[in-house]
């Protein structure tokens, strides 16, 4: 027990009372690898974040094809005055 504080301690943040503490509380169990080690101790990305995520990816993904699909769709000229619209609501000052 006492290797495995002092090998704790060479890691930069990690003093005597906190590696005494990973040992007891922690390191006392035996873990299949990684991943179940940062699960236990709850450093590893909770269900809600992972799937804002994936939200965040479908809905960039979605205005991506949007637009793909909008430019195809709609004549050139009509879609460039779209967008100059659009350029033209993101430089307005938001409201107090």
């Amino acid at each position: 027990m006492v290797q495995k504080i002092i090998v704790l301690q060479r890691i930069r943040g990690i003093g005597p009372n906190f590696a005494a503490v990973l040992v007891r509380e922690v390191l006392y169990r035996s873990f299949a690898n990684r991943r179940q080690l940062a699960s236990y101790v709850g450093i590893t990305p909770s269900l809600r974040e992972k799937l804002i995520k994936i939200g965040a990816k479908v809905v960039s993904h979605g205005r991506y094809v949007t637009f793909q699909m909008a430019e195809v769709a709609v004549p050139r000229h009509m879609f460039q005055h779209i967008l100059s619209l659009i350029a033209r609501l993101r430089s307005l000052p938001a409201p107090a």
